[in-house]
């Protein structure tokens, strides 16, 4: 039997499966749809284990399954179903380099933000890239508000001095 997984995801998603062993496997059907069980879409892929479902619609939930199919056009019992959800019309990715809040947000959500702790010898320096959406870019933890668009802000941190730490 083969089980897929998913791999990534955005307005598509590519799904991976382990391959079978037996030499006689032509390809792999992958079958998806909107209802649960009931996959009314397929793509053939021959030669490989991975696939790519493009032009998936906003804010839905897609479920998949994929059997192999033999030379003699035999298919396995389908794979246990995955599902996916596409995200919202309106949402954007966040992205938080050290730290933590990464992740997909309608317009005008506000999003707690927190730095990863500092390692020894530095401490939390601000925050960069798109720091403007920030409520505060000097403090550790702040909110973040979603605008039209995908952001990236990155912690920084700064050396702490030897004169900074008898203080």
């Amino acid at each position: 039997m083969v089980s897929p997984s998913l791999v990534e995801a955005a307005e598509s998603v590519r799904l991976a499966w382990n391959a079978l062993s037996d030499p006689s496997i032509a390809a792999y059907v992958l079958r998806y749809g909107t209802i649960r069980g009931r996959p009314n879409l397929s793509i053939e892929v021959k030669g490989a284990t991975t696939a790519t479902v493009w032009n998936l619609a906003a804010g839905k939930t897609y479920f998949f399954t994929v059997a192999a199919r033999n030379t003699l056009k035999i298919e396995s019992p389908p794979s246990n179903e995955v599902s996916y959800t596409t995200a919202p019309l309106g949402a954007h990715r966040l992205t938080v380099i050290n730290g933590s809040g990464s992740g997909t947000y309608t317009e005008g959500t506000r999003v707690r933000v927190t730095a990863y702790p500092s390692a020894a010898g530095q401490r939390f320096g601000g925050w960069k890239r798109d720091w403007q959406v920030l409520s505060n870019p000097f403090v550790p933890s702040t909110t973040a508000l979603m605008l039209f668009r995908d952001l990236t802000i990155e912690a920084t941190y700064t050396a702490v001095r030897a004169n900074d730490r008898l203080r």
